[in-house]
């Protein structure tokens, strides 16, 4: 279907992950339980190990090209969460809220998702005809749907989310903090280590000079 653009790389990236896992799960099986030094088990991760470096290194490299060149049409992503009717869920939640039980508001806020869908507009476009469709068979005030509707947008219910690892704003600033820490703390992890491979090596080759002299 050459109309769609998949995001091929991130999926083929996703499921590679899956091949990492799977070998890591394989060297720990290998290694567990061995005594300590060589035993000859260990020859049968080396093949693991290579080919995992190289899934992992080139992946890293792609994946690397991709974020330097993305870029993100911010007022088309706007305009398509707005017209997707993702605040049908926090139209369900807030009425819970108002100790409606949640089969209702789930019926409720379905109902509304058809009705924008049928009108081909949003939810929050929907007139007083249409929020009153909605209620039927249920004891909730039209009025009532109706202010949750004009009280929520997109912008509020990332603001409204609070819980661990959700898409709120605040979780997600410092979900983005929390990896940048850790790359930091990674590449100094990475940097120590790498002076003292030189200095180990700047070492040995001391020692090899004074015993070829």
């Amino acid at each position: 279907m050459p109309q769609k653009k998949n995001p091929d790389i991130l999926e083929l990236t996703r499921g590679k992950t899956a091949e990492v896992i799977g070998t890591l799960t394989a060297i720990l099986t290998t290694i567990k339980g061995l005594a300590s030094g060589y035993g000859r088990d260990l020859q049968q991760i080396k093949s693991s190990i290579w080919s995992t470096s190289k899934t992992s290194i080139s992946t890293l490299l792609i994946l690397k090209s991709l974020l330097l060149t993305l870029k993100v049409n911010e007022k088309q992503m706007k305009k398509v969460t707005e017209s997707s009717n993702l605040i049908a869920l926090d139209i369900a939640e807030k009425l819970v809220q108002e100790g409606i039980p949640f089969r209702v508001t789930h019926k409720i806020s379905g109902t509304l998702v058809q009705l924008a869908h049928q009108s081909k507009k949003p939810i929050s476009k929907l007139t007083t005809t249409d929020i009153k469709k909605s209620v039927t068979g249920t004891k909730v005030d039209p009025k009532l749907v109706s202010k949750i509707i004009t009280s929520t947008t997109v912008s509020s219910s990332l603001k409204d989310r609070k819980s661990l690892g959700s898409s709120g704003y605040d979780e997600q600033k410092r979900m983005i903090l929390d990896r940048i820490q850790m790359i930091n703390n990674y590449r100094t992890d990475v940097s120590s280590r790498e002076n003292k491979i030189n200095s180990s090596i700047t070492d040995m080759k001391k020692q090899i000079q004074q015993i070829i002299k």
